[in-house]
C-alpha cells in the first residue's frame, strides 16, 4: 500500500564514506600532527602581547584602587577636622588611619579657612569677624596625593600616574 509520507533513505556515494570512523579518526590525527610546529609560533607571537596586556589591566587596577585609597583618606581626614574642631594634627592622623598601610608614599596636607556669607573680604578665622557681612564660616581642608608608579615603561606615556584628591567640609 502507498504512503503519502513515506521517508525515503537516499546516500550519495563520496570516497569518504567508504572508510569507516576509526579511520576518519586518523585521517584527523594525521592533519593535526602535520603542523609542523605551528602552533608554537602562534603561541610565540601571542605570549608577549598577552603578557602586556595582562601587565596593564593590573597597573591599571592598582591607580584604580589608589584612587579609592586617595579620596578616602581625604574625606576622613576631613570629618576628623569637623570633630576636633580643625586640628590639623588630628585630620592628618584620621587620613592616614582610613588609608592603612596604603598611606605609605601619601603626601597629606590638612588646614582649615573662613570665609564671609556675603562674599566679603577673607575674614580672620582667630577673631571671627566678617565685619558688616555676618559670622564667618569654617571649613576644614584635607588633600591627599599619591605616586603610582607602573610595573612596566609603555613607550611613550609616563612612568607613574600621580592621584590627587581634597575634601573640604564645613566645621561648626
Amino acid at each position: 500500500m502507498w504512503k503519502p509520507f513515506q521517508s525515503v533513505d537516499v546516500r550519495i556515494a563520496t570516497p569518504e564514506a567508504k572508510h569507516t570512523g576509526t579511520s576518519i579518526f586518523r585521517r584527523l590525527s594525521r592533519l593535526l600532527v602535520a603542523d609542523n610546529g605551528n602552533a608554537m609560533v602562534e603561541l610565540a607571537v601571542a605570549i608577549p602581547i598577552l603578557l602586556l596586556l595582562a601587565i596593564g589591566v593590573a597597573d591599571y587596577a592598582r591607580v584604580y584602587f589608589a584612587e579609592i585609597a586617595v579620596a578616602n583618606a581625604a574625606r576622613s581626614g576631613a570629618e576628623y577636622g569637623v570633630k576636633t574642631a580643625g586640628q590639623v594634627d588630628s585630620m592628618t592622623h584620621g587620613a592616614k588611619l582610613e588609608a592603612g598601610n596604603d598611606s605609605v608614599g601619601m603626601v597629606i596636607t590638612a588646614g582649615t579657612f573662613c570665609t564671609c556669607p556675603a562674599g566679603g573680604p577673607p575674614p580672620d578665622c582667630v577673631t571671627g569677624d566678617c565685619g558688616s557681612y555676618g559670622v564667618p564660616r569654617a571649613f576644614d581642608s584635607v588633600a591627599v596625593k599619591k605616586v603610582v608608579r607602573f610595573f612596566f615603561r609603555y613607550l611613550d606615556l609616563p612612568d607613574s600616574a600621580v592621584v590627587r584628591r581634597k575634601s573640604i567640609l564645613r566645621g561648626v
